[in-house]
């Protein structure tokens, strides 16, 4: 029975429709991670990330500050000689890469077109000067940034100072940042983070899907009065049983094709690189001051797994509510306005279990203070939705054969 009830699952025309939505989802959303990121201003500090995963291991020594330190110097003085023998640099008597931030800084500030015709003019030969310079510049501010940020590990106390976190938080946090020097970790910023928000887009194209495929089936069986025919023998009055075990195992294929076909192009990415990576890292302390930690003490690709346990659990949640759906509907409509509200509040509750989920920064812990709040939150949703999922059969077992 179950295996009959299993092929009521594959209808072609929603399965094409799925597929069409998932491609749309995936152009869209999902593809950022692998096409577009790292981007903007934060890509030198994934170029520095990279190099020194590659040079160093999985976490930096002082040696190794030490080493970075002298490659920055060079820098500079490559910057120095651009600027001294630049005609920019000469028409203003700037001769340093420090006279020339100073020189910077003290521009007007502003959209270029609403300042005066002179500074408009300064402003605009100003960026035709860095534009062919603009990578050793860029490498210099970052590496600066990326320094100046590390201080703030010097000490806990010093980490400490000034963070919005409280007492029983900030204990925590230095004893697994300091303990085991775990701040030293190579983990570029916002990778969690955006790898995060791309697998809840996942989750909710997943979260569409189960819900075109499968409360309509029962629907359809129920329109049809195939059930009532069904319930006249002594096998099929099991059906709701058989029904129940169909979805679940329709379910669980559907999300575990679906999250294989969005996450299988992350092996082709230079993040893979991280998963060995612990989660904390002294990269992270530019975003998100004093909340961007973890008290986890695992890696990146322990972190990954974590997240992926939190798609199924969601999804398997959603698939027992879509199961009741189905079984207490009485036509398409009917089904419709209660399948449109619960997906709106598993896409509520999925943002934000997954936005920065396992970080001080996640919106649940906030609120709760209970550290992986996040995954006990999902657990008590799995659970309560397998109580309201399996309800259908209680209720069968007490129907009278009419």
């Amino acid at each position: 029975m179950v295996k009959v009830e299993f092929k009521k699952f594959i209808q072609p025309i929603v399965i094409g429709v799925v597929c069409l939505i998932s491609f749309v989802s995936y152009q869209y959303y999902i593809s950022f991670i692998y096409t577009f990121w790292p981007n903007g201003g934060i890509t030198e500090f994934y170029n520095f990330s990279h190099d020194w995963h590659d040079r160093f291991g999985l976490s930096m020594s002082d040696a190794d500050f030490e080493v970075v330190a002298n490659e920055n110097q060079e820098r500079v003085k490559k910057a120095d000689s651009i600027i001294k023998e630049s005609e920019y640099g000469k028409q203003r008597g700037i001769n340093t890469y420090k006279e020339f931030k100073t020189y910077e800084s003290e521009l007007p500030e502003g959209a270029i077109l609403e300042l005066p015709k002179s500074d408009q003019k300064e402003r605009q030969e100003l960026r035709e000067f860095i534009q062919p310079n603009e990578k050793v510049f860029s490498q210099i501010e970052t590496f600066e940034t990326i320094i100046k940020e590390k201080q703030s590990f010097s000490s806990p106390e010093v980490f400490v100072k000034g963070r919005e976190i409280n007492q029983k938080e900030q204990e925590k946090l230095t004893k697994v940042l300091f303990q085991n020097d775990s701040w030293r970790n190579i983990l570029p910023m916002y990778l969690p983070d955006t790898l995060a928000s791309r697998i809840s887009d996942m989750l909710i194209t997943i979260l569409i899907a189960l819900g075109l495929l499968i409360p309509s089936v029962f629907v359809k069986d129920t329109m049809l009065k195939i059930k009532a025919t069904q319930w006249s023998s002594k096998r099929g009055r099991n059906i709701v049983k058989s029904q129940y075990i169909a979805t679940q195992l329709w379910s669980l294929m559907t999300i575990t094709v679906m999250l294989g076909v969005f996450l299988y192009p992350l092996k082709n990415t230079e993040f893979t690189r991280y998963f060995s990576s612990g989660l904390n890292s002294f990269l992270g302390e530019s975003w998100f001051q004093g909340r961007n930690y973890s008290f986890l003490e695992i890696t990146f690709g322990s972190w990954l797994c974590l997240v992926i346990l939190l798609v199924y659990l969601v999804g398997m949640s959603f698939s027992h509510i879509l199961f009741f759906i189905g079984q207490t509907s009485r036509n398409y409509l009917n089904m419709l306005m209660k399948v449109i509200p619960m997906l709106t509040v598993f896409i509520i509750l999925s943002s934000l279990i997954f936005n920065y989920a396992f970080y001080l920064e996640n919106k649940i812990y906030q609120w709760t203070g209970i550290v992986n709040s996040e995954l006990y939150v999902s657990l008590l949703l799995l659970i309560v939705s397998v109580g309201i999922g399996i309800t259908p059969i209680f209720m069968s077992k007490k129907r009278e054969l009419k």
